[in-house]
């Protein structure tokens, strides 16, 4: 038996796979479409406006530190900041939330304002977090990161 099964596999391998005739029409129908409606590029990251860059910050010594500042920023159990992005309508709609706050919000949005335009900043007053209208979580966690949060 085994025998058998090995003078059958080589027939197996070299026959011609099985080819449908529809499938390379309806190839040839996306190549057409995709020639007259052409590509759309889809946007990574939508355009984020600073007015001043807060990676400056990470080497200046006369800033405010956590210590003094009327604010805390937890960190996670992992370490990490609790600065996110969340983008919704495939990428039509980018925005940047900062979570787990303590203390003066109000400070916090006056602080973040020297470097991101107001009209860009939200409070979520059910729940704490400040929102931001644009990607600015590398800009953030080096915000956060020169206050030593």
């Amino acid at each position: 038996m085994l025998q058998t099964l090995r003078n059958a596999l080589p027939a197996i391998r070299t026959s011609q796979p099985f080819v449908c005739g529809a499938l390379p029409a309806a190839l040839e129908q996306r190549r057409y479409r995709s020639r007259i409606i052409g590509q759309v590029p889809v946007p990574y990251k939508t355009k984020t406006i600073l007015l001043k860059d807060p990676s400056e910050d990470l080497t200046a010594t006369d800033i405010e530190t956590k210590e003094t500042l009327p604010y805390n920023v937890k960190r996670t159990m992992n370490g990490w900041l609790p600065v996110y992005d969340d983008i919704r309508g495939g990428g039509s709609r980018v925005q940047t939330i900062i979570r787990r706050i303590e203390g003066d919000v109000q400070r916090l949005v006056k602080d973040l304002s020297a470097y991101i335009p107001h009209e860009r900043i939200h409070i979520k007053t059910t729940n704490g977090h400040v929102v931001l209208d644009g990607y600015y979580v590398d800009k953030l966690r080096d915000f956060f990161t020169a206050r030593k949060f």
